[in-house]
């Protein structure tokens, strides 16, 4: 009789976040650096390059950290998965970080105002559906 397998082990996994860890974090620096050297982009461009880059070692991280909260060690009997406080600090962890790069992120591309939307008051983003601006 023939055994089954899992379709996808945790090596494979923990492979793919490597890879794509270490391969994302290259393909952005380049992009970046190649649209900023053909004068496509600007400072800000490298800017949010690098921003995106860092979720390479974000996504690493954090597997990281999860992986090891919920292991399962059969010398010391430890198993992450049963453990309610496990589940705590994987969701404040998470909320933290990803508010945190939210945070950044949304300044980073967040649309710079110019001086002719400040002469006219703001932009049209801000104000209500519906309103007509003032004359």
């Amino acid at each position: 009789m023939e055994q089954m397998r899992e379709i996808i082990d945790i090596r494979t996994v923990e492979r793919a976040v490597w890879a794509l860890a270490l391969a994302f974090p290259i393909a952005c620096l380049l992009v970046g650096g190649v649209s900023v050297a053909a004068k496509r982009g600007t400072q800000t461009t490298m800017l949010k390059a690098v921003l995106l880059a860092a979720l390479g070692p974000l996504l690493l991280g954090l597997w990281l950290l999860y992986s090891h909260l919920v292991r399962y060690d059969p010398r010391s009997g430890y198993f992450g998965l049963d453990k309610l406080w496990v589940l705590a600090a994987n969701v404040g962890v998470f909320v933290v970080v990803g508010a945190g790069y939210g945070y950044v992120a949304g300044r980073v591309w967040r649309p710079r105002s110019t001086p002719a939307m400040e002469a006219e008051g703001g932009s049209a983003a801000n104000e209500p559906l519906g309103s007509k601006p003032a004359s």
